[in-house]
């Protein structure tokens, strides 16, 4: 069974999905707005998506032609997998839970490589990877930053990696805009073919009910037939629409949202990092949540926290003492850290 954090409930501080604190900016809020005043969501939109990956293409400045545009980054995984058929799927746990299900569907093998835990942060090691059978029949999964340690690798790490493997590096960076990791896209010049890259913009732009993302490499067959397997129209009239102008006419000012948004991430994540940990193992992290570990379960944490009307995330795949929590704007965070000493003051006394 799948479980994601988020979902519409009224009255709830949200902790359990890692969205964008500061919201839809608004440039994009407009072109939506936009869309439905001209009612564009009557009519279909164009199955080949041009519009969408040129719009891509100059947000990021990489070529148009290898793109694909997804439903969200769940799909991109989907797709690929389905493509690829591969005889085994590297993931670095702890780490997202529909690999896994998605392996069991297909009968693919999963191999599992844990994370090294170095005080309080996860290192990733990739010796182990030139050791797999060199038919290039597996496929090599890494978020980065990974959820839900929040760690990441450096971009020339990877690169390198690519090199010294000839199995596909599936790099899903659905969380890069909203990180102090800097998107790989920025080196796809200097990208081997096998690397495959997974991109989102429900995160940062806070817009995780329009679903859209897009898949990005330089091995041109790859990426054609992706395309061909992908629904036909695999994304609604209004995210094509909105997100085609808002990426072309409004570049300078979402790049300085992103960074913006970064830099007030930063700040939070350090505030809630520093507070929480008079209560949990802390983790560290790059991106806009924090993995932590509780003396007790973490789901009672979790249903204390409901009762308060305050969502989490607990993380049982990996742990019943560990949690999640998203950062959220400060007054939000401050409600949490109140709730949590209250919480616990109450958990000392029984």
């Amino acid at each position: 069974m799948r479980f994601h954090g988020g979902g519409y409930l009224k009255g709830f501080l949200d902790f359990s999905s890692n969205i964008n604190p500061l919201g839809v900016p608004k440039p994009i809020e407009e072109e939506i707005r936009r869309c439905l005043k001209e009612e564009i969501y009557k009519y279909y939109p164009d199955s080949n998506y041009l519009n969408i990956k040129r719009a891509i293409s100059y947000f990021y400045d990489v070529e148009a032609e290898n793109i694909v545009q997804t439903n969200g980054a769940s799909e991109a995984l989907s797709l690929i997998v389905l493509l690829l058929k591969p005889k085994y799927l590297v993931t670095f746990e702890p780490s997202f839970g529909d690999y896994e299900l998605l392996t069991k569907a297909l009968n693919v093998k999963l191999i599992k490589h844990r994370l090294n835990l170095v005080n309080d942060k996860f290192i990733f090691e990739f010796d182990f990877v030139k050791n797999l059978k060199e038919e290039k029949l597996g496929l090599i999964i890494i978020v980065n930053p990974n959820n839900p340690t929040g760690s990441y690798v450096d971009i020339d790490k990877i690169i390198e990696l690519a090199h010294e493997t000839s199995n596909i590096i599936l790099l899903d960076e659905a969380y890069s805009e909203v990180s102090d990791y800097d998107t790989i896209l920025k080196k796809h010049e200097d990208l081997p073919k096998n690397v495959v890259v997974v991109k989102s913009f429900t995160k940062v732009f806070s817009i995780p009910g329009l679903r859209i993302g897009f898949i990005y490499s330089r091995n041109r067959e790859l990426i054609e037939k992706i395309d061909i397997i992908r629904p036909i129209w695999n994304l609604n009239s209004i995210v094509d629409y909105s997100l085609s102008k808002a990426l072309t006419s409004y570049k300078k000012d979402l790049w300085s949202f992103i960074n913006h948004t970064k830099k007030y991430i930063k700040n939070e994540r350090k505030m809630l990092s520093h507070k929480l940990s008079n209560y949990f193992q802390v983790y560290k992290s790059c991106t806009n949540f924090i993995m932590l570990k509780s003396n007790c379960s973490a789901k009672v944490i979790h249903d204390m926290l409901l009762k308060r009307r305050i969502k989490i995330r607990t993380l049982n795949n990996f742990g019943k003492e560990y949690l999640r929590i998203s950062v959220r704007r400060r007054e939000d965070n401050e409600v949490l850290i109140k709730s949590i000493r209250e919480i616990f003051r109450n958990i000392k006394r029984h």
